[in-house]
């Protein structure tokens, strides 16, 4: 059976390439884990990338100037069972402005470890924004 490659595969192909594998492997093992696909290379379309609107960065400034609330549970003395990283606050920014997770930098220098009100600087396309991120049980 003929197949095309979705992705590189060590010692079958690279992405793309339409190879020939035995029906039982391709049914069982390669078209199941989204290895491959059958049909001819021409029918093979990659996905399209999610489309973003470019930042307006005056409704960006609108938005971050309300704080973000996080709740988290709380140990005995006060800290965090769980620190909040700068991963999560990029998530909660990316959710609130519509911008991709992956074009939003915060710059915290260490996770959160306790409840409180912390102001933190992020970079969104270029841009510096300052964030208040308030943590609470």
């Amino acid at each position: 059976m003929f197949v095309t490659l979705l992705r590189d595969f060590p010692r079958l192909g690279k992405k793309t390439e339409r190879v020939q594998v035995s029906d039982a492997y391709a049914r069982n093992v390669l078209i199941p884990q989204n290895i491959a696909t059958i049909g001819e290379q021409s029918a093979y379309r990659l996905p399209k990338p999610q489309q973003y609107s470019p930042i307006d960065h005056e409704k960006t400034l609108e938005l971050l100037k309300e704080p973000f609330l996080l709740k988290r549970a709380l140990n005995e003395k006060g800290g965090l069972y769980e620190k909040v990283t700068g991963r999560d606050i990029a998530h909660l920014v990316s959710q609130r402005i519509g911008a991709p997770e992956h074009a939003i930098k915060v710059d915290l220098p260490e996770p959160i470890a306790s409840a409180g009100t912390t102001s933190i600087v992020s970079h969104i396309a270029s841009k510096h924004y300052s964030i208040t991120v308030t943590v609470q049980s």
